[in-house]
C-alpha cells in the first residue's frame, strides 16, 4: 500500500485508532488521576517525610507508566492482527505508524508535563521553573526512548524478539542518555554534564534531534514492510547483515567503553568474544541455517 500522510487520512486513523483503545486510554487516564491524588496527598500530608519527592517526579513517573501501557498495547496488536485490519480500512502504514506516535508517546508526555504543571501551581508554585525544566529533560529523553521501541517494533518481526531486541537496544548501546555521557567525556566536550542551562538546552536539542531522525527512518521502513513478513526475524531483507554488524559493534564498543584497564591487545581481543557470540546467534535466528550431515559420497 502506498505511503500517504493526507489531512483527511490523518484525521480518519488518530479518530479510528482512538475508539479501537478507547478502554486503554480510560485505563492510562484512571492510573495518571490515581497518581496524582497521591502525589497532592503525599505533598500536602507528609511534608517532612522522603515521601514528598514523589511529587517532584511526578511528571516522569506518569509518562513513563503512560509509556508502558502504550508499548504493551501496540504488542497486543500484533497478536490480534489489528494492523492488517486498519489496511483494510484506506489506512496507510505511515499513517498508522504516526498515529501511534501522536497518541501513545507525544500526548502522553505533552499531558503529563501538562497535570504536573497544574499540581506545581497547587501545591509548589515556587518550583515550576524547576519541574518545568525537569519535565523538560525527562520528556525528551522518554521520546527518545520511545523511538527506539517504534524503530525496533517496525523493524523485526515476532513479539518475543521485538522485546529481546528492544532490551538489548536500550541496555547495550543506548542506556539511554550515557553512552551519549561517556562519549562526550571521552572526547573532552562535556556537553552533557548540565552544569548551567545552555548546557541542558543543547544536550535536549541534540536527543530530541536523534529521535526525530530515529522515527523517520522507523516511518519510513514502516512503508517497506508486507504483512507477509511477520514472523521474519528482521522484516526488511537487506537490513539482515546491518542487523548483525550492528549487534556485534554495538556491543563492543559499550564492552570498550566499559574498560576501566589501559586499552592493551588483550583487553581489544576478549572484549570480542561476547560480541561474536551474539552476532552469531543474532545470524542464527535471522537466516536461520540448515545443517545436513551425511556419509554419502
Amino acid at each position: 500500500m502506498a505511503a500517504r500522510v493526507g489531512g483527511g487520512g490523518m484525521k480518519q486513523a488518530i479518530r479510528l485508532y482512538t475508539t479501537i483503545k478507547k478502554n486503554q486510554f480510560i485505563l492510562a487516564l484512571a492510573l495518571g488521576v490515581l497518581l496524582a491524588v497521591v502525589s497532592v496527598t503525599s505533598n500536602l500530608l507528609w511534608k517532612n517525610i522522603t515521601m514528598k519527592h514523589f511529587s517532584e517526579q511526578f511528571g516522569p513517573v506518569v509518562f513513563g507508566i503512560w509509556i508502558f501501557v502504550g508499548a504493551t498495547s501496540v504488542l497486543n496488536d500484533q497478536l490480534k492482527h489489528l494492523d492488517t485490519w486498519l489496511f483494510t480500512q484506506n489506512i496507510s502504514r505511515l499513517q498508522l505508524f504516526l498515529t501511534r506516535v501522536i497518541l501513545l508517546i507525544v500526548a502522553p508526555i505533552l499531558i503529563s508535563s501538562l497535570m504536573d504543571i497544574v499540581l506545581t501551581l497547587l501545591t509548589e508554585p515556587k518550583k515550576m521553573i524547576d519541574i518545568i525544566s525537569s519535565d523538560a529533560t525527562d520528556g525528551v529523553q522518554f521520546f527518545f526512548i520511545a523511538s527506539i521501541m517504534a524503530f525496533v517494533y517496525t523493524l523485526i518481526g515476532p513479539i518475543w524478539m521485538k522485546i529481546a531486541a528492544a532490551i538489548f537496544m536500550l541496555v547495550v548501546p543506548i542506556s539511554p542518555v550515557t553512552q551519549f555521557e561517556k562519549i562526550d567525556n571521552i572526547f573532552g566536550v562535556k556537553l552533557f554534564e548540565h552544569n548551567d542551562n545552555l548546557q541542558i538546552l543543547s544536550a535536549n536539542l541534540i536527543i530530541l534531534a536523534g529521535a526525530i531522525i530515529i522515527f523517520m527512518i522507523g516511518g519510513y521502513l514502516s512503508t517497506k514492510i508486507s504483512v507477509d513478513t511477520v514472523d521474519e526475524a528482521v522484516r526488511i531483507r537487506h537490513l539482515r547483515w546491518p542487523v548483525i554488524i550492528f549487534v556485534f559493534v554495538s556491543m563492543y564498543l559499550t564492552l570498550m567503553l566499559e574498560t576501566r584497564s589501559p586499552i592493551n591487545s588483550g583487553i581489544i581481543f576478549k572484549n570480542m568474544i561476547i560480541p561474536a557470540i551474539m552476532a552469531v546467534i543474532t545470524f542464527a535466528f535471522v537466516f536461520k541455517p540448515t545443517f545436513k550431515l551425511t556419509w554419502d559420497k
